[in-house]
């Protein structure tokens, strides 16, 4: 009888113990955390400065509320000049982005700051290299700011003299060696 005991509570134990699993976002490949650099280019996409921010910023790039398998969001949280876009994605192929001026959806419903056009926008597995020598995930992205005169003058406000940026780099590690200003 105290087997049956000891065995009944042991199953009852080992059935309490299990965990339902985590659920995960659609948009679980294309999102997270990424260190990148800034590097402005002019009308014409010839680069005419590198690493404006003179090191890594963040950005990051999240999933819809509605978990929609065609759009996810990307935000610098004013890393940069606080941005945040809602871009198509096309997750299979892990690209995002498009040639329409998006709103920008930062700050507060006052002010949003400048509309964007998030475009080229890919993230390749396994294709960086971070500072302290560790594989990572890599994202690039071309970001233009447009506004007009208003914008143009808050631009250089922040000390930007552009409105293009190339954005590349890599899936954030968290490792002392891949800081790099944080």
């Amino acid at each position: 009888m105290k087997k049956i005991i000891v065995f009944a509570l042991i199953a009852i134990l080992a059935i309490s113990c299990q965990k339902d699993p985590i659920g995960s976002t659609v948009a679980k490949d294309v999102a997270g955390e990424w260190s990148v650099k800034y590097n402005a280019v002019n009308d014409n996409g010839e680069l005419v400065d590198t690493d404006v921010l003179g090191g890594y910023s963040r950005v990051f790039t999240f999933n819809t509320s509605a978990n929609a398998t065609d759009t996810i969001y990307i935000a610098d949280e004013d890393y940069f000049i606080g941005y945040q876009a809602k871009i198509p994605c096309k997750l299979e192929q892990k690209t995002f982005g498009s040639e329409d001026v998006l709103d920008n959806l930062y700050g507060s419903s006052a002010y949003h700051g400048p509309q964007m056009i998030v475009d080229k926008g890919i993230i390749i597995p396994g294709a960086a290299t971070t500072p302290s020598g560790m594989p990572a995930d890599s994202i690039y992205f071309e970001l233009t700011f447009v506004g007009g005169d208003y914008f143009t003058s808050m631009y250089a406000s922040y000390g930007m003299e552009f409105t293009h940026y190339q954005v590349g780099g890599f899936r954030f590690t968290g490792f002392e060696g891949d800081q790099d200003g944080f």
